[in-house]
């Protein structure tokens, strides 16, 4: 999947867990932006929104110790769990095709700041 189709799935998909805790919430007296946010930033994401190449790169810096955000450093975490978890499973696949199946594995999250968040469900839904 290219890049940028994968940043719209997850636009889209952000946006589908945005709108079902809207529904969840029905019913509540008041609940803020900021909790929403929260909410989300919490959610399970179908997916890791990246490529092969890119799950590739970034499971290396792991085993290299290289250092990033926090955030990211979470899903380079979820990442070779996912990885080495796989490849204990399917010992004989080669590792192009174990980088395969690990973008296309459920994550924990969206590995989004809560800015992100609101920047991409506020414009996507066209509300500011």
């Amino acid at each position: 999947m290219e890049e940028i189709s994968l940043i719209r799935q997850r636009n889209k998909d952000l946006h589908t867990a945005y709108k079902r805790l809207l529904q969840a919430t029905i019913g509540a007296r008041y609940v803020s932006r900021e909790s929403i946010l929260t909410l989300l930033q919490q959610q399970p994401a179908p997916r890791f929104y990246l490529t092969p190449y890119q799950a590739m790169r970034y499971i290396c810096a792991y085993y290299q110790m290289k250092t990033a955000t926090h955030r990211k450093q979470e899903m380079i975490l979820d990442l070779v769990e996912t990885y080495e978890r796989l490849r204990k499973q399917y010992p004989q696949t080669t590792k192009t095709i174990l980088y395969e199946m690990v973008v296309e594995q459920p994550a924990k999250s969206f590995y989004m700041s809560k800015h992100r968040i609101q920047e991409i469900v506020f414009n996507y839904s066209g509300r500011n």
